[in-house]
């Protein structure tokens, strides 16, 4: 038995023999939820790999595959009439790089969100019978363009995004402009903000199905950031969230500094007034 430690592919652990723990018949219930879902849960716990097992269920262009992927598990045995009933978008942010500036971090955005939409195109290219606009500088007019292909067709779009808060951990833990960069991307018509004004927008007139996977915030993080920041300074440092707490204090140590801030510049045996 083999069991697959770092892996979230749930194709290839069915496909290469590793261990699985059934819980398909989990699908119904997450289908009868509905179409916004946020799931919230610690590094480890198999977020990522729900959602490749989401992804593979519910592709249209795997349909094939279905019996081979699903046959000996519980869903297989008693699938729901959505199965193999969608095109699949699926964003990572974990692979968009926060450093820079907000201009940096909105061409980093849009350039991943662009790729992935071309590999929705080239994928589903036998039923999209009019192809969406790709915007090299603009992956919002991207998705719009997207959503208008897709609703043309008897089929609906099912958005898949993983590590959802990649951008707050990474951003706000930075000591250089950390929270002033955090705010220009979540607040205003901050970019990330801006994206899933889009987002939502294409669900409420078009129908289409997102599963949002995040993890970190246990609520939108930019409030959360806000409720902490209303707090003393010592409250804010105990307040993060792990992987926020964890970076600064590893810089902290690294640096001989106090919450991700630039070391004293005092000299030994010199002390306050």
């Amino acid at each position: 038995m083999r069991f697959p430690y770092g892996i979230a592919d749930f194709r290839a652990i069915i496909d290469e023999g590793y261990f699985y723990v059934d819980r398909t018949d989990r699908i119904p219930l997450i289908e009868e939820a509905g179409k916004q879902l946020l799931f919230l849960r610690p590094r480890r716990f198999g977020k990522s790999l729900w959602l490749s097992t989401l992804e593979n269920y519910y592709d249209l262009a795997r349909a094939e595959d279905f019996e081979r992927l699903f046959g000996g598990l519980k869903i297989g045995q008693n699938p729901t009439p959505l199965r193999n009933r969608y095109f699949i978008l699926k964003l990572n942010f974990s692979v968009v790089d926060p450093g820079g500036d907000h201009d940096a971090i909105r061409s980093a955005l849009f350039d991943h969100v662009n790729t992935r939409i071309e590999d929705v195109l080239v994928r589903y290219a036998p039923w999209l019978g009019q192809p969406a606009r790709i915007h090299p500088d603009n992956a919002i007019a991207s998705l719009q363009s997207l959503l208008g292909a897709v609703s043309r067709t008897p089929y609906k779009l099912y958005l898949l995004i993983d590590e959802y808060d990649n951008f707050a951990n990474e951003v706000m833990i930075s000591p250089l402009r950390g929270t002033d960069r955090y705010d220009e991307l979540v607040q205003g018509e901050g970019v990330i903000k801006t994206l899933f004004k889009a987002i939502k927008d294409g669900i409420g007139r078009a129908g289409h199905r997102p599963g949002v996977h995040h993890r970190g915030f246990s609520g939108r993080p930019e409030r959360h950031h806000q409720r902490l920041q209303r707090r003393g300074r010592s409250e804010f440092r105990a307040g993060l969230p792990r992987p926020v707490r964890f970076y600064r204090e590893r810089t902290a140590r690294r640096t001989g500094s106090r919450c991700g801030r630039p070391p004293s510049r005092r000299r030994p045996g010199q002390h306050r007034s």
